[in-house]
């Protein structure tokens, strides 16, 4: 019997084209990385929230100045022009809380039109008595006007101070300073009462100014990222590697594009004056039966999600009314039963505008979650939780990405 010698066909190639089989060799493990890349880009799950509905379980796969280009669940390809994009919450990330591994051991800077810095202050900075510089994880050193600032905590489990009529500012000891902060360099100058003092970096906890809110630029684009990071940008996009590529106006030592993996990215506003979250209105009336003693207001809870979400509880029965934004034009989220009680809770969610009804479903042990996707118009918003079968026990409402599309387009 032959040995495997006598079969094997042996082939040499010139050298040429053994230089280019090493040479694709080489690129060969660098070109099945990005690959991978953008395949697991695209198999992440997002829901994209657009001016007339929400699409969910749906996969991104291009982002440009005029249109988003997602893969739906039936497998096909759809193009969603970018003036009727409001944003995208991707499903596959999410946003870590302060204390987080995460985090630490950062504090937070919070500007005054929204954004968002985990990172620490730099101690020692003295160039610029109306600037306080910022070391962030991957902007690197952040040079933020004293108009700018809004609240910074300088420890990861340091609470901002309530807001009032000075400037404040919180020593780790827990003695109070209020007055103007007139420079907020190390050490940070603070006038009380015709006297300036000074305070050295390294001994504060928290600080607040009185900057009034700020609109973010016009036609800035928000990002938000896994690590606490809320960031406007003037433009995004995202092609076949399966990042999210910006330009961050924020950093002295500019690293041009910023490519991010979509694993990253929690949230996308491509259109920040087109969603209002029912988390940051408060309910000017609540009322409920006249046999209750007390109703609670909504609970908003502290925890902040994509867009800026956050939960807001009902305790029924209710109801709880809020002023709608001009020009507001759809309601939507989900709202499921809290838990506790499983075999208690038993009510009926009823949303209306000026006094019309407009939905109305019912949450029970048996159907314990729903969606809503309301068209409004009018001035006055109304939530009601009734007084289900069971009466008033465990009927806990919990409204989970509760938002306002709002028409932002100028006639």
């Amino acid at each position: 019997m032959n040995s495997h010698r006598d079969w094997v066909i042996q082939v040499r190639l010139p050298r040429r084209a053994r230089r280019g089989l090493w040479c694709w060799s080489g690129l060969a493990p660098l070109l099945f990385a990005f690959a991978l890349i953008a395949s697991e880009a695209r198999s992440q799950e997002v829901r994209v929230i657009t001016r007339e509905a929400q699409l969910g379980g749906v996969q991104l796969i291009e982002i440009s100045d005029r249109s988003i280009t997602i893969r739906t669940e039936r497998g096909g390809l759809e193009t969603i022009p970018m003036e009727e994009c409001v944003g995208i919450i991707n499903s596959s990330a999410a946003l870590q809380a302060r204390g987080s591994s995460a985090y630490a051991p950062l504090g937070l800077l919070v500007l005054a039109d929204g954004q968002q810095l985990p990172g620490s202050p730099i101690l020692g900075a003295t160039a610029g008595s109306d600037v306080l510089y910022w070391r962030h994880r991957w902007l690197d050193r952040v040079a933020v006007p004293l108009d700018r600032a809004a609240w910074a905590a300088f420890r990861v489990t340091a609470q901002p101070p309530d807001a009032g009529e000075a400037d404040v500012i919180v020593l780790i000891n827990g003695d109070r300073a209020e007055g103007f902060i007139t420079a907020l360099r190390d050490p940070v100058e603070i006038e009380q009462d015709g006297r300036t003092t000074t305070i050295a970096l390294d001994r504060i906890s928290a600080i607040r100014l009185i900057t009034p809110p700020a609109a973010p630029a016009p036609g800035a684009k928000r990002l938000w990222f896994d690590e606490g990071t809320v960031l406007d940008v003037p433009s995004i996009s995202m092609g076949d590697d399966g990042n999210v590529h910006f330009v961050s106006p924020l950093g002295e030592t500019s690293k041009g594009d910023f490519p991010m993996p979509l694993s990253r990215v929690v949230g996308i506003l491509f259109d920040i004056s087109a969603m209002v979250p029912l988390g940051s209105i408060t309910a000017h009336d609540v009322e409920g039966p006249v046999t209750r003693y007390e109703v609670p207001a909504p609970e908003v809870d502290s925890a902040e999600r994509a867009l800026g979400l956050r939960d807001v509880t009902l305790r029924g029965p209710l109801t709880a009314r809020y002023a709608l934004p001009s020009r507001a034009s759809r309601f939507m989220g989900t709202a499921r039963l809290g838990e506790g009680l499983p075999d208690w809770p038993d009510c009926e969610l009823v949303i209306a505008v000026d006094g019309r009804e407009l939905f109305r479903e019912r949450l029970s042990n048996d159907r314990r979650r729903l969606e809503f996707d309301v068209a409004i118009e009018g001035a006055e918003l109304s939530i009601e939780v009734t007084e289900g079968a069971f009466g008033p026990i465990g009927d806990r409402v919990i409204l989970e990405g509760a938002m306002i599309i709002v028409d932002s387009h100028t006639d």
